[in-house]
C-alpha cells in the first residue's frame, strides 16, 4: 500500500531518496497562493514529498528540477516528456506525459462534479488517482464514440433536411436540446431524445459482433435484414433497395454490387458511413472490417473509403498516442477513390458554410458527410461546439452529426459530453449495455469468422 501521508524532504533525510522516477512536480513562487516558494513532488509509487532543502540539494536527488523553467505569465518550459500546467497565482505544475491523458480525464470528471473547483486544489488527488488506475482513458473514449453517435443522431433530427432559412424560422435561438424539436410531418414519428436509423444500424453491427465475439458478416447482414423488415423509421433509399432483395442475407455483397451497378455506379449515399463508428473501436483489422461492412449495402468506393477513414480515425483517437495526420487521411482516401481527396481538403481549409450542406442535389452524399465530420474534428475545440455547429448547419444533419460526434466523442471522451444530452437520450440504458459488453470484448481482442 502506498504512503498516503506527505513526506518532508529535509536536510537530514533527502539523500535517502532517489527521485529520478517521478510523475508530478509542483513549484510555487515566493508570495504565491499556498506555501511561499514550496515544492511538492509525487513519485511514480505514489509517495509525495514536501521540500525543505535548497535547489542544489534537491537537484542531486531529483534532476528534473534543473530542466524546468518558470515564467511569471504561465508560459513555462519543461523537458521532453513533461507537460507544463500553470495553476495560476504563481503556482506551476509539471506532469509526466505518460499520465497526462489520464490527468486530463480526471480533471474533466472533477470539474463536471464541481464547476467552481480550482485545479490548484485538486491536482494532487488527480495524480494519485491516476497512479491508482481510477481513470481509464480508452474506455472513456470508447463510451464517447457510442454516446456521441447517438446524441448527434438524435439532436441532428431536429434540423434534418432543413435549410438555413427554415432553421432560423423554426429555431430562432438555434437547436440546443432534444426538447427543442419541432414536430412536423417528418419529425412527429420520433419522440425528443430518440435516435434514428443511423444508430439503429450501428447497434445491428454491435450486437452481431458481441454475440459472435468477432466480425461475422453474415450475422451483420441478417441483423440488417431483420431490422429492415420491422418497418424502421428513416431508412435510406439506397439501404432500402439493397435490403429489400429476397436473397440478400445469403448473398449480401452480390446484391449490394448489383444495386450499385443498376444505378450506373453513381450512387454513393452516406448510409454506410452513418453506422461505421462502432467499427473504429474494434481492437484490430479496422480497414478490412470497415470496408467489408460498408460493402454489405454500399458498394461504391467513395462509400468504402469514407467508412475506412472515419473508422481508422476513431480507432487512432481511442487507442493510439497520435491520431491520423492529414497526410495519412489523404493517403487512405486515395487508396479507394481519387474524388475523396477534394472533400478532405475542403474540410481542412474551408468553413462549414463552404461545404454547402443544404444543397438538395448533394445532401446525403457520403463525401459531404465525411467532409463535415472531418471539419468538426479539425475546427471544433469541444464536443458541444461541434454538436451545435453541425446540427444547426442543417442538411442531412442527423447523419452528419452522428458521424461528426462519434469522432468528437473519441477525441474528447465521454466525460466531455454535457449531462443534459446524455440524460436526455430516451434509451441510454441500451447504449450502456452495449458499451459494457464492447469493453469486455475489446479487452480480449477479436476473433475472425
Amino acid at each position: 500500500m502506498r504512503n498516503i501521508e506527505p513526506i518532508l524532504l529535509g536536510k537530514t533525510n533527502y539523500l535517502e531518496y532517489d527521485l529520478r522516477d517521478i510523475l508530478a512536480l509542483s513549484i510555487a513562487e515566493p508570495g504565491a497562493m499556498g506555501d511561499p516558494g514550496s515544492i511538492l513532488i509525487v513519485s511514480s509509487q505514489g509517495d509525495f514529498f514536501y521540500v525543505d532543502i535548497t535547489y542544489d540539494q534537491l537537484s542531486s536527488v531529483c534532476p528534473i528540477v534543473k530542466d524546468v523553467k518558470l515564467d511569471m505569465f504561465g508560459k513555462d518550459e519543461s523537458p521532453i516528456g513533461w507537460i507544463p500546467i500553470y495553476l495560476g497565482c504563481g503556482n506551476h505544475l509539471f506532469i509526466k506525459d505518460t499520465i497526462y491523458e489520464q490527468f486530463q480525464l480526471g480533471q474533466k470528471k472533477k470539474f463536471k462534479e464541481n464547476q467552481d473547483i480550482l485545479l490548484y486544489n485538486i491536482w494532487l488527488d488527480i495524480v494519485l488517482d491516476c497512479i491508482d488506475g481510477k481513470f481509464n482513458v480508452i474506455n472513456d473514449k470508447l463510451k464517447g464514440v457510442i454516446f456521441g453517435q447517438a446524441i448527434g443522431d438524435a439532436l441532428g433530427l431536429c434540423t434534418e433536411f432543413m435549410n438555413k432559412a427554415e432553421i432560423d424560422k423554426l429555431y430562432p435561438h438555434g437547436v440546443k436540446f432534444f426538447t427543442d424539436m419541432y414536430h412536423d410531418a417528418h419529425r412527429k414519428r420520433w419522440l425528443a431524445g430518440e435516435w434514428t436509423d443511423d444508430t439503429d444500424m450501428m447497434l445491428c453491427i454491435a450486437n452481431a459482433i458481441i454475440a459472435d465475439k468477432g466480425v461475422n458478416l453474415s450475422h451483420i447482414a441478417r441483423n440488417f435484414k431483420e431490422w429492415a423488415c420491422d418497418n424502421p423509421r428513416g431508412i435510406g433509399v439506397s439501404t432500402f433497395k439493397v435490403l429489400s432483395i429476397g436473397d440478400y442475407v445469403e448473398k449480401p455483397f452480390e446484391v449490394s454490387k448489383l444495386i450499385w451497378k443498376m444505378n450506373r455506379k453513381q450512387s454513393a449515399a452516406n448510409g454506410g458511413l452513418m453506422r461505421t463508428s462502432i467499427v473504429g473501436i474494434l481492437p484490430c483489422d479496422i480497414e478490412k472490417h470497415a470496408a467489408d461492412i460498408c460493402r454489405l449495402t454500399h458498394y461504391d468506393p467513395r462509400c468504402v473509403g469514407s467508412c475506412v477513414i472515419v473508422s481508422e480515425l476513431i480507432h487512432s483517437l481511442v487507442y493510439k498516442s497520435f491520431p491520423l495526420s492529414f497526410e495519412q487521411i489523404i493517403d487512405l482516401g486515395n487508396k479507394y477513390d481519387e474524388r475523396i481527396k477534394k472533400y478532405i481538403q475542403m474540410a481542412k481549409d474551408g468553413t462549414i458554410e463552404s461545404l454547402d450542406l443544404t444543397n438538395e442535389q448533394s445532401m446525403g452524399y457520403t463525401l459531404k458527410t465525411l467532409s463535415v465530420a472531418l471539419w468538426a474534428y479539425w475546427h471544433c475545440s469541444t464536443f458541444e461546439e461541434g454538436l451545435q455547429t453541425v446540427v444547426n448547419a442543417g442538411g442531412d444533419s442527423d447523419t452528419n452529426s452522428a458521424v461528426a460526434c462519434a469522432i468528437l466523442g473519441a477525441k474528447f471522451g465521454f466525460s466531455s459530453i454535457p449531462d443534459v444530452h446524455i440524460n436526455g437520450l430516451l434509451y441510454k440504458d441500451k447504449l450502456d449495455d452495449i458499451i459494457d459488453r464492447m469493453i469486455k470484448f475489446t479487452s480480449i481482442g477479436i476473433i475472425e469468422h
